[in-house]
């Protein structure tokens, strides 16, 4: 994933993981579901999303492929969701995983070089937060603070 404008992006084919695994391809699948650097924020999130499935008679996220969980985890609703579910899907889900993203994006930003300037991406990163935020809010996901 590629978060950073400040970054130069590389080749898609080379985009290897930042955390000492330099042989393997950096992909979302890989981030998302493999990366050891982030297996605490999945082992957190992927419980409670599998309990949402159940509760809205949807599959379970072990019958998901690897697309289908990276898609999920991005807060796209499940392939098998009801439409009747879709707006139970969007109220309960997206607040729990707009937490893992700005959490997995911490987690990548530490798995950086540190840039030559010495600056970080705090500004981008408050930006970014706020931004999501307020798109929650304003599609009345998350209660107003």
């Amino acid at each position: 994933m590629h978060f950073s404008a400040r970054q130069g992006r590389n080749e898609y084919q080379h985009r290897y993981c930042g955390y000492r695994q330099q042989d393997v391809l950096g992909d979302e699948a890989h981030i998302f579901l493999a990366c050891p650097a982030t297996a605490h924020l999945r082992d957190e999130l992927i419980p409670k999303i599998d309990r949402e499935l159940r509760l809205l008679d949807a599959r379970p996220w072990s019958s998901y492929t690897d697309t289908q969980r990276v898609g999920v985890l991005l807060g796209n609703p499940p392939p098998s969701l009801l439409k009747k579910h879709l707006k139970s899907w969007t109220k309960v889900c997206v607040p729990l995983i707009h937490p893992h993203t700005t959490e997995l994006r911490s987690t990548l930003g530490a798995l950086r070089d540190p840039s030559p300037s010495g600056t970080g991406d705090d500004a981008s990163d408050s930006e970014y937060n706020d931004a999501v935020r307020q798109a929650i809010i304003q599609h009345s996901l998350y209660p107003k603070p």
